[in-house]
């Protein structure tokens, strides 16, 4: 058995991880959750050598994450290569002790984190497969974008086994860089969309989307090489740089999400400087301070639009027809919208 064992430096729960995919990745990647193990098993290519592997990931009550590599090749690939990029995705490459103290800074960043223990975003496995969403994202709608990306890994990619004989349960990872590029086009996608997607495989496969390259670069530098990619736009180019390289503290403030979860959080109609200055406090952590606000917006989200169920009716009793005693009627005092003071 191919394993590898990470220790976390602060705070890490892999339940959240999962709770994180859901909100925000469904289809995004080849990833399941298998309930009764409370495993996460991710299907992958790996930076260097565009190996496909499969990984499952548990956590033990040290809060230790380990991952065992599952598939064909599980015994043959390098394991400190894959324990790297699993490390990234995670956001377990980098010490994140101090992000724990955050409410010293933010109380309302602090209790957001409260809430959801263990936080850390999580990343797509490489640019390459963060650049085919992304152009997959601005051609169709979500629904449809997951749908066209797991026809493309089942049509063109590799299957994946986790487990042993026949019966084990397969995972489709993203065909690698130059089955893709050199591959006809798959029904249900425009011909425009597959042009651009054989454009930024192409790219991949000679290595203009390593993540190490784009992190050593300033975030400038490193969107203007995204730019010159054939087919990538704006928004591909922002997404592979924010959440595709195990960002940490680079933030876009124009990014409509923030906007909406920050105004639900810290209120409405605040001067572009004043958000500003409130995000600055959360370096060296930007990146997963704004995944926690956007994540915690989400997630009230979906609460608050789960019907609550009917409580059972009980017996009443005879109730008393004495008149109700006179209330005054002084005026309420008003509240303000957003916090009265900053947090």
């Amino acid at each position: 058995m191919n394993q590898f064992v990470l220790v976390p430096s602060g705070a890490f729960a892999l339940a959240t991880s999962v709770s994180f995919l859901e909100a925000f990745m469904e289809g995004a990647f080849t990833w399941r959750h298998d309930a009764k193990s409370r495993a996460l098993e991710i299907a992958i290519r790996l930076d260097d050598t565009f190996e496909a592997v499969g990984v499952r990931l548990s956590q033990d009550k040290q809060g230790r994450l380990i991952g065992e590599i599952t598939g064909e090749n599980a015994h043959d690939v390098e394991r400190d290569a894959v324990a790297e990029q699993v490390a990234r995705m995670f956001g377990l490459d980098v010490d994140g002790k101090d992000f724990a103290k955050i409410d010293k800074r933010d109380r309302i960043l602090g209790k957001l984190l409260a809430k959801h223990p263990g936080f850390r975003p999580v990343s797509f496995p490489s640019p390459y497969e963060c650049a085919v969403w992304s152009i997959l994202g601005e051609e169709l709608v979500p629904k449809h974008a997951a749908t066209a990306r797991k026809k493309i890994a089942r049509e063109l990619g590799d299957e994946i086994r986790l487990g042993e004989g026949k019966k084990a349960d397969a995972l489709y990872a993203l065909p690698a860089p130059a089955t893709l590029a050199g591959a006809k086009r798959v029904e249900g996608i425009s011909e425009s969309a597959w042009k651009r997607l054989r454009a930024v495989a192409r790219a991949a496969d000679e290595g203009a989307l390593d993540a190490e390259h784009l992190r050593s670069h300033s975030p400038e530098d490193a969107l203007l090489e995204l730019a010159h990619i054939r087919g990538v736009t704006k928004f591909p180019a922002g997404n592979v740089l924010l959440r595709a390289t195990g960002a940490v503290d680079l933030i876009a403030l124009s990014e409509p999400q923030f906007l909406a979860a920050f105004e639900r959080f810290f209120g409405k109609d605040l001067p572009a400087e004043d958000v500003f200055a409130i995000t600055q406090r959360w370096q060296p952590y930007r990146t997963w301070g704004v995944a926690l606000l956007v994540f915690a917006a989400k997630v009230t989200s979906l609460v608050s639009k789960t019907p609550a169920k009917a409580a059972p009716k009980k017996a009443t009793k005879a109730v008393s027809k004495k008149p109700a005693k006179a209330v005054s009627k002084k005026p309420a005092k008003k509240t303000l919208k957003g916090p009265t003071k900053k947090p």
